[in-house]
């Protein structure tokens, strides 16, 4: 595997965790503007004395985050596989949860929804990872040489027909 690339593979999967901390989520009604975490979002929290459930994509793309930086850590050709699949599993996730949020009944009517800066990141990231992975598991095929590709079979004289 490429060295070069591959000591930079787990630090988009450490750049999506560190979005779980900064702004997923905002509500806005009336005036009010709540704002949740990424780990708000996903493991649930509790305002003004109301209880929030955490979000299943949110968890799961939280926990495939985490799996991408141990697969990131890790140098081996398996591992890279891995890292490719939690970057790409962890986009879809947050993509999903999208889906979910603006799926609530409880979040419905006047409601706007807005997307923050930790949650674009945190996509961005993912993705990235996957890409920077796949781009790592690339670079580490041997590549063939232009010789090799134009060279005739062995036992064939050579190109020319006697």
């Amino acid at each position: 595997m490429n060295p070069q690339l591959l000591k930079f593979r787990p630090a988009p999967f450490a750049l999506a965790l560190l979005c779980f901390t900064m702004p997923f989520v905002s509500l806005s009604c009336g005036g009010t503007t709540m704002s949740f975490s990424g780990f708000q979002v996903a493991f649930g929290t509790t305002v003004e004395g109301r209880s929030f459930q955490g979000e299943s994509a949110a968890l799961l793309a939280f926990l495939v985050a985490v799996g991408g930086l141990v697969a990131g850590v890790l140098a081996t050709r398996t591992a890279g596989m891995a890292a490719v699949a939690c970057g790409g599993v962890g986009t879809v996730l947050l993509l999903v949860l999208q889906a979910q949020i603006h799926g609530e009944p409880e979040i419905r009517g006047p409601i706007q929804i807005s997307y923050g800066p930790g949650y674009w990141l945190a996509v961005l990231a993912l993705a990235g990872g996957a890409g920077l992975s796949a781009w790592a598991l690339n670079a580490e095929r041997p590549q063939s040489s232009p010789e090799a590709a134009v060279a005739p079979p062995p036992g064939s004289g050579g190109g020319t027909d006697a």
